[in-house]
């Protein structure tokens, strides 16, 4: 399977959070073929008209507002996953320091606005299981489905599975002792934001160009991404475009610590030059 993105100046608006081409869940693409997605990006000199917009959000930087940084932020996903993000006034956060889900914390290092997955709160006070999201219990553990069998706490390299069996042992070494996941208590999905991107997205309007809009789009949408492979094309000056990234796990193509990462190169772009639509999707 081979998907496409092609992000046209024209049909740009102000707030593209709501864009969504393909959410995966790595779960269903265990033991099979990865699907390959490839990303055509305008860079065509009308790319660098303006719009108005929250500008770029960039996750290194620190935004003032009304969310506190030491909370992540959530809410419960029913139907469209595409709805507006908590306020910062809203009681369903918890203690950063608690989420577990290194899928989620790495997304947000990417920029994402948002993680979406299944998520569960460890309960280590009489019942030792993993249950929904509670808006009046702040300091415990957070797990997600996304880091079954990966991550577990970061500290023990074998108990990698959250688990329900052993007391006072949120995660477990051995893979049938595992939750599961989509039954009840761990069948909710739940999207869970940095507190950063919030003051962010609630901060004041300023002005963008097409492709800045495009750029961070993009980037979140690849934050967002697991369990398939992507590349990267981008139009000439005149005819066709070339492909500026080969196609390769996402896990791979999006690390920051490679200097050959897709996110840079994606971000490196500028406008200029025609639209050789066509031209670009036969190369492609």
């Amino acid at each position: 399977m081979v998907g496409t993105l092609w992000a046209l100046g024209s049909g740009i608006p102000a707030f593209a959070d709501d864009t969504e081409l393909f959410v995966s869940d790595s779960g269903a693409f265990s033991g099979v073929i990865r699907p390959n997605i490839l990303f055509i990006i305008d860079t065509s000199g009308s790319m660098d008209g303006e719009v108005v917009s929250q500008g770029t959000y960039d996750p290194t930087e620190t935004y003032t507002g009304d969310c506190n940084a030491s909370r992540v932020y959530w809410i419960r996903v029913v139907g469209n996953p595409n709805i507006e993000p908590p306020d910062c006034a809203t009681d369903n956060w918890f203690d950063a320091d608690q989420l577990m889900c290194d899928r989620a914390i790495r997304a947000f290092a990417l920029g994402a606005p948002g993680r979406t997955d299944r998520y569960a709160q460890y309960d280590d006070n009489d019942d030792d299981r993993w249950e929904y999201l509670n808006a009046n219990q702040k300091s415990r553990l957070v797990e997600c489905e996304d880091d079954f069998g990966v991550h577990g706490d970061g500290i023990s390299s074998t108990r990698l599975w959250a688990s329900d069996e052993e007391e006072n042992e949120p995660w477990s070494a051995d893979r049938d002792d595992g939750v599961p996941w989509g039954s009840n208590e761990t069948d909710q999905m739940y999207t869970v934001y940095d507190a950063n991107y919030l003051n962010w997205y609630y901060g004041a309007l300023t002005g963008s160009t097409r492709l800045e809009v495009v750029q961070d789009v993009t980037t979140s949408l690849l934050a967002n991404l697991e369990g398939v492979n992507v590349a990267l094309m981008r139009f000439n000056r005149e005819e066709g475009g070339p492909v500026v990234h080969a196609m390769e796990d996402i896990a791979t193509a999006t690390d920051l610590s490679n200097s050959d990462n897709i996110i840079d190169k994606i971000n490196g772009f500028t406008p200029g030059g025609y639209t050789p639509l066509a031209e670009t999707l036969y190369e492609a």
